[in-house]
């Protein structure tokens, strides 16, 4: 199991295999840890 981490509030569990492919590096991004920003949880 690999955690992604988008920021301090969002992870998501993915296969060892998973690791630095496509959805991994999508889910992690700089634009999907904007996309999932929450204005209540900014600062954690």
């Amino acid at each position: 199991m690999t955690l992604a981490f988008q920021n301090c509030h969002r992870v998501a569990a993915c296969r060892p295999a998973a690791g630095g492919g496509s959805t991994h590096a999508r889910s992690t991004s700089t634009r999907a840890q904007v996309l999932n920003r929450s204005a209540e949880l900014r600062d954690c």
